[in-house]
């Protein structure tokens, strides 16, 4: 079965998330200590009083972003695809 993806938009898309992945860690760079960012929302309505706010730690997201960048690498070398959903 032929994918319905073209390996152009693939190549694309991995840039992108790259660029995405770098641009957060340049944003980080410049923080310290925690900050506060919106998660979602709780309920059905997205409105201002169901915003949900969680602090994150500049340090464990930069590790994550760390970690994800590795993986990328990782996957690039054994020329394996990976997959995300979600934002």
């Amino acid at each position: 079965m032929k994918s319905s993806i073209s390996s152009g938009s693939r190549v694309s898309s991995k840039l992108v998330a790259i660029q995405e992945l770098e641009i957060a860690r340049l944003d980080l760079s410049e923080r310290s200590g925690n900050f506060r960012v919106l998660t979602g929302w709780l309920g059905e309505v997205q409105s201002l009083e169901a915003e949900d706010w969680k602090t994150v730690q500049v340090e464990e997201l930069k590790q994550i972003i760390t970690q994800l960048l590795e993986l990328v690498a990782e996957a690039q070398l054994a020329k394996k695809l990976l997959f995300a959903m979600g934002d």
